[in-house]
């Protein structure tokens, strides 16, 4: 009985004995393994970019209204009760399409009234003429007058004459006194109505013409207000587009101090803007935008066309842009995003902006040279949300790292896209080598001893 209890407990001891003979961790075998885990660790898979010198821009973006390059008011030159609207806001009509029709028979009144000004006006210059021909008629009649003041003068030295030697009295010298003085007053009474006459006549010529030239300028300005009204009162359209506006009902007056309807040119369209005058030099003229609108999936271009050169009551400056092309999907009226670059910095190395990282006053970056991680001092020249401008000791072409390089230090392995890390001893290989070990260093008792720890074909 005790020999079989003895049996067990050597048993149990070998089992014991040969679980205590696995390589601990803190032997041999165990910093074999730790070595090569650490190994493996410090290649750390990265992803690199080629860097390459270029120019670093920023887009900035401002917003437009769209607008018609062509635009018209239709008024209607001539006033009267609006009769019938033939279209609604937002209709789109062609050039001389019918637009409306307005009651024009106070027009036609007025010019029946012009004209027969002209006519009074012209009738008035006959009479005028008339009179002065009758004025120039009697210059006949003034001359015989002025013959018989003469013979009359005449008459009256003879009698003088005559008188002093006797010839004729006194009664006769008088006589011939008075005849020569009613002569004389009848000439120049007729002489002064004559010019009187002649004046006046002139002066009705005068004001006959100026009447005339008034009536006919009255009766042209009547006819220009109605000359794009047919006899009927019918208004049209003055070139093609959409209706964007109707200021008037049926049965209004309508005057043309107000316009009827708004024509807008929907094919032709522009683009206004405000810029500032920091923002003004990045519009010059000629320069291409793109334009972004919400109706439309891609963006278009458009053209700086006028680029104001005093600043509005905001003090903004005022830009037109014209498109390049005919955008159909637009509408005037409508919000678009103007988009355009500015350069910021020129041929100068560019990187992610991702890729830089600061220690201190330091900015660095790393590379990936020989499956090493190389560390580059850099400057920052202009830095932007996704690239930067730097220069230092990054070289162009160098293998930048992009992603990963948060868990580098100078000189740790990196693993580049696709490639694998080195392959560590299999744990059949592990175990071999252990067994190998185990042979070669501290022997333990074997399975087969017996109990009383003597082998097999010894001696007790």
């Amino acid at each position: 009985m005790k020999s079989k209890q003895g049996l067990l407990l050597s048993m149990a001891f070998l089992m014991v004995a040969g679980c205590s003979s696995a390589p601990s961790q803190g032997g041999p075998n165990g910093a074999l393994r730790q070595g090569q885990m650490a190994s493996a660790q410090q290649a750390v898979a990265v992803e690199v970019e080629t860097v390459a010198k270029g120019d670093l821009t920023v887009t900035k973006k401002i917003f437009g209204n769209v607008m018609a390059e062509y635009q018209s008011d239709v008024v209607s030159n001539v006033s009267g009760k609006l009769l019938s609207l033939h279209v609604q806001k937002g209709d789109i009509v062609q050039q001389g399409q019918k637009l409306a029709t307005v009651d024009i028979s106070d027009t036609q009144e007025a010019i029946l009234t012009a004209r027969i000004g002209v006519e009074g006006a012209k009738q008035q210059l006959q009479s005028a003429l008339i009179a002065k021909k009758e004025t120039e008629q009697r210059q006949s009649s003034l001359e015989k007058l002025k013959l018989n003041w003469d013979n009359a003068k005449k008459t009256l030295q003879n009698n003088q004459t005559l008188y002093e030697h006797g010839a004729v009295s006194l009664d006769e010298l008088d006589q011939s006194k008075k005849a020569e003085a009613e002569a004389r007053i009848s000439y120049e009474e007729e002489a002064s109505s004559i010019k009187t006459g002649k004046e006046k006549a002139q002066l009705s010529i005068d004001e006959a013409e100026l009447n005339i030239k008034k009536a006919e300028i009255g009766l042209q300005e009547t006819l220009k207000e109605s000359q794009d009204i047919a006899d009927d009162g019918v208004i049209t359209a003055p070139i093609s587009g959409e209706v964007i506006a109707i200021n008037y009902t049926v049965g209004e007056e309508v005057s043309g101090q107000q316009a009827l309807l708004t024509i807008s040119d929907h094919e032709n369209l522009k683009i206004t803007t405000a810029v500032t005058a920091d923002q003004k030099g990045l519009l010059p003229m000629g320069k291409e935008v793109q334009v972004k609108s919400t109706r439309q999936d891609k963006p278009f271009t458009a053209k700086v066309v006028f680029v104001s050169g005093a600043a509005n009551e905001n003090g903004l400056f005022d830009v037109d842009l014209q498109l390049t092309a005919n955008q159909m999907g637009l509408a005037s009226g409508e919000v678009v995003e103007l988009n355009f670059t500015e350069t910021l910095v020129k041929n100068e190395l560019i990187v992610p902006t991702r890729a830089i990282l600061q220690k201190g006053d330091t900015s660095y970056v790393y590379i990936a040279t020989d499956g090493k991680a190389v560390q580059k001092k850099v400057e920052t020249i202009n830095s932007q949300t996704d690239k930067t401008a730097v220069k230092g000791e990054l070289e162009e072409g160098a293998a930048l790292v992009v992603n990963g390089h948060k868990l580098l230090s100078d000189g740790m392995n990196v693993l580049l896209p696709g490639q694998k890390p080195a392959a560590t001893p299999s744990s059949d290989q592990g175990d071999r080598s252990r067994r190998g070990q185990q042979g070669q260093g501290d022997q333990r008792p074997s399975a087969k001893t017996n109990e009383s720890g003597s082998t097999p074909g010894g001696g007790k």
